[in-house]
């Protein structure tokens, strides 16, 4: 870590070397596979730092992975996680589109763990609805934790399953 930052290099000292990465004008995407989980970390190629993480559960019951949903509640496992009353109250984004394989919803909400620091996060959740409160209590398949409320990330259901 730089002046609290996470770096990339850190998280290659601690995980390895990433299966895949790709990199765009403003951002550098790694992605680390592990026996329980997918891990994407954006890093911002203008601060060099990360600035955004999506996992996703393979929902491997002996390694869950813990998912902190809001401030105030506690960590539930991926995979048996639902949208919250909370994550529902503090929404800004509420989007449902459709890809191959049928309707996915993205909402966003912001979370303040700190006086100091505020982190979006997004949730992915399979089907489409009409309106937020429809959302109540379905599973989350992915979560992204970013600290730009536009940057964000899911896997595809390709990168899911496939290597």
């Amino acid at each position: 870590m730089i002046n609290g930052k996470i770096t990339i290099e850190k998280l290659i000292e601690d995980f390895g070397q990433p299966q895949r990465k790709y990199k765009s004008e403003k951002f550098e995407n790694y992605i680390f596979e592990f026996l329980n989980a997918k891990l994407e970390v954006i890093l911002s190629q203008k601060y060099k730092s990360v600035i955004a993480l999506t996992i996703f559960s393979k929902l491997d019951n002996q390694y869950p992975i813990n998912c902190r949903l809001s401030f105030e509640e506690d960590d539930k496992i991926l995979g048996k996680a639902e949208i919250s009353d909370v994550i529902i109250k503090n929404h800004f984004v509420f989007e449902s589109y459709n890809t191959q394989l049928g309707f996915e919803t993205i909402i966003g909400t912001n979370n303040a763990y700190r006086q100091t620091k505020h982190l979006s996060y997004y949730y992915l959740i399979e089907g489409r609805f009409n309106n937020i409160q429809e959302t109540k209590n379905e599973l989350i398949s992915q979560v992204c934790v970013t600290d730009i409320n536009d940057v964000y990330s899911f896997f595809s259901f390709y990168d899911t399953f496939y290597n």
